[in-house]
């Protein structure tokens, strides 16, 4: 009998997550140290995650890097960013692949350690991530809307 009330806790956490009762991440856009940006407007933020804009400028394709299912980014980025559930944002992604709208797929990450490594060494790299996972990495944090995830006022 406990082993069975186990497998039933064990399958609610794996269909409800466990994200809503943990403190959401203050999140930080980040790219690659060279890219001479320094600052993103929300709604351009928002048209380059969801890929409607895919350069940074004419030849320089946006390699977009997002929070896979189990990263803890995911739910406030969905939330704040996308204004989508997962559901929604999964069929957005489906959507996407089957016109063939972009050149190719955000790659997704479940450790923002990992996907801060691979920002700083991908030059046209964009990714969210936990500010309080950059660290030591030499990558660049943009401004959104003029703000940095330490300001008041700061969207993400």
């Amino acid at each position: 009998m406990a082993s069975s009330l186990l497998k039933s806790v064990l399958i609610l956490i794996a269909l409800l997550g466990t994200g809503s009762a943990l403190a959401q991440p203050r999140l930080a856009v980040i790219v690659h140290p060279d890219l001479d940006r320094k600052d993103v407007s929300f709604m351009e933020l928002r048209r380059i995650m969801r890929m409607e804009t895919q350069y940074w400028r004419p030849g320089e394709t946006i390699s977009l890097i997002l929070p896979g299912p189990s990263a803890p980014e995911r739910a406030p980025l969905l939330d704040r960013v996308y204004q989508m559930s997962e559901q929604a944002f999964r069929q957005h992604w489906i959507a996407v692949a089957y016109r063939a709208q972009t050149l190719s797929l955000p790659r997704p990450y479940s450790d923002c350690s990992v996907a801060v490594r691979i920002v700083a060494n991908l030059k046209h790299a964009m990714t969210v991530v936990d500010a309080a996972c950059i660290g030591e990495e030499r990558v660049r944090v943009l401004r959104v809307d003029g703000k940095l995830p330490k300001d008041e006022g700061y969207r993400l």
